[in-house]
């Protein structure tokens, strides 16, 4: 792919990088591309983990730099140290990306590193994303998203490349499952990690559970609906037995950012 080659010199350019990395399908594949342009040696995977993070995709993370050999240096943050973050404001990503990656900026340079990348991408525009804005602020590089690579393309090399995150849903923090205005609570969002990791053991491949006080309402892909309501039972159990009351399925379907529908009455 003529980007790939693009995204190769870019890399040859730097030298040496230190890479925001969650284990999803961007970060993976640059990381991956990365490691093989420069050598691992040269390239620095850094994994912010605090309690709105999901600790089953923490573990994946970690498998997959092992795999692509690369040191992955995980950084812990506490979300009750970051002011106004619990609270969980219409600005809540914005304050939560401003904290991580300025965390991720001082470990860098503390290594010597002076360029610090992400996996954004071509696609990640619209909606609503205030995240990106602490990004640009802090001066941090998004490669796929400045030569262009859209997700699709990156599902394709992935997949070329081997890689286990070809084909893997979008990632999104669990903070993205509590309305905002609602209180980032630890014990909601481990309920919230484990349903999910229950629902999709059970062969869900796409799945976000929403927590809306005690219910939990579960958006699947809308062509997935009718398999889901199929397994009705089974699907309640098992929300149940992580901890909510009551189980909802959302006839609307999985969307990217449900919970902002409000934002404009903010």
């Amino acid at each position: 792919m003529e980007k790939e080659t693009e995204l190769i010199a870019w890399l040859h350019n730097k030298g040496r990088v230190a890479l925001a990395f969650s284990g999803g399908v961007d970060s993976t594949y640059l990381l991956k591309v990365a490691v093989d342009a420069l050598g691992s040696e040269n390239v620095l995977p850094l994994l912010a983990q605090a309690q709105l993070h999901s600790q089953r995709e923490g573990m994946e993370a970690r498998e997959y730099a092992k795999n692509i050999g690369a040191a992955l240096h995980i950084l812990p943050m506490d979300i009750h140290q970051v002011p106004g973050l619990t609270s969980n404001p219409p600005d809540r990503c914005y304050i939560c990306k401003k904290a991580i990656f300025t965390q991720l900026w001082a470990y860098a340079r503390a290594q010597g590193f002076e360029t610090l990348i992400d996996g954004s991408n071509a696609d990640d525009v619209g909606d609503y994303r205030p995240g990106l804005r602490a990004l640009s602020e802090l001066k941090v590089e998004s490669p796929l998203k400045a030569l262009g690579i859209t997700k699709a393309e990156i599902r394709a090399r992935s997949s070329a490349l081997g890689l286990p995150t070809a084909a893997k849903p979008a990632l999104a923090c669990l903070a993205t499952r509590i309305p905002f205005g609602t209180e980032l609570d630890e014990d909601v969002m481990r309920r919230i990690d484990r349903a999910e990791g229950a629902l999709f053991a059970m062969g869900l491949k796409q799945v976000r559970v929403r927590a809306h006080g005690n219910v939990a309402r579960i958006e699947v892909p809308r062509e997935e609906i009718l398999s889901v309501a199929q397994r009705a039972q089974e699907v309640d159990e098992t929300v149940k037995n992580c901890g909510f009351d009551f189980a909802a399925l959302d006839l609307a379907g999985y969307k990217v950012g449900s919970l902002n529908i409000h934002m404009g009455d903010a």
